[in-house]
């Protein structure tokens, strides 16, 4: 692999890859010609390096790491169509605002796909359901969890109260229908003692397909570590989207990009008949 070296003063075309280097997700992604007349012009009087590929160029400076380009377009891209905003109690890298959704495109059945959360390890075809609680303002969300046993057939259910709690800096102030940012969850039954907070951290269509997604973090509590879940409206999501939500995770940084590292697949199966 060719290298193009600086010997003085790095000239701003290679400061910006550096840039990109160091936070992918504010660069936007670049062409293989913009790419090579970029590493060009970080050598002054090089012919050769202008007819360079953009998958053979390395940009090393004596301060700043070496990455190469082709890492850099790819990290760009993988994660440009899904965008995420960081939990309001971790720290991140990156601080991008994501308004929420629309109440009536929250509510409904979601197919919980991956999760960090130990818990979801030992059950299968987990299921939660949203729906409006009438004459709440600002709206709270019935919350309904179902699920099976890795080894049974009985249906499970765990029955809450989402209340919406203020996460300042996300976003614009909503909308008169839109969903929260970030709930406080509460038990019903003899599970009223038990509590515990809930964000969206991003949500969208898949395309090509008629599914949607959504991304939720859960605050850690005296029972359960922090952790995310995805979701899924039909069956499970594509390969490419799940890829993207890790690289849009992972992009954020800090305690939010570890996360990223410990997601699993939880497990769906044909066993449910409701």
């Amino acid at each position: 692999m060719k290298k193009l070296h600086t010997t003085s003063q790095l000239p701003l075309s290679a400061k910006l890859l550096n840039s990109c280097a160091t936070i992918p997700r504010q660069c936007a992604p670049l062409s293989p010609q913009r790419a090579s007349s970029l590493a060009a012009s970080s050598q002054p009087g090089s012919s050769h390096a202008a007819n360079t590929s953009a998958s053979s160029v390395l940009v090393t400076t004596p301060s700043l790491p070496s990455y190469p380009l082709s890492l850099l377009v790819n990290s760009t891209t993988m994660s440009s169509d899904i965008t995420l905003r960081s939990p309001s109690s971790l720290k991140s890298e990156i601080q991008p605002s994501v308004s929420p959704p629309t109440l009536a495109w929250l509510q409904g059945s979601w197919n919980v796909t991956h999760s960090t959360l130990p818990m979801w390890k030992k059950s299968r075809n987990v299921r939660i359901t949203y729906k409006q609680i009438p004459n709440t303002s600002p709206a709270h969300l019935d919350d309904l969890v179902t699920y099976q046993s890795l080894d049974s057939t009985k249906l499970k259910t765990v029955r809450g109260i989402d209340k919406p709690f203020d996460v300042p800096g996300t976003a614009p102030e909503p909308a008169e229908d839109a969903a929260s940012p970030a709930y406080q969850w509460r038990g019903k039954g003899w599970l009223a003692i038990a509590s515990s907070k809930w964000e969206i951290l991003g949500y969208g269509d898949v395309p090509g397909s008629d599914n949607q997604w959504v991304v939720t973090y859960f605050a850690k509590t005296l029972f359960t570590p922090a952790g995310v879940d995805f979701y899924s409206r039909k069956g499970g999501l594509n390969e490419e989207t799940i890829e993207k939500i890790k690289a849009a995770l992972a992009g954020l940084g800090g305690e939010v990009a570890n996360l990223a590292k410990e997601i699993f697949p939880v497990k769906m199966d044909d066993a449910r008949t409701d």
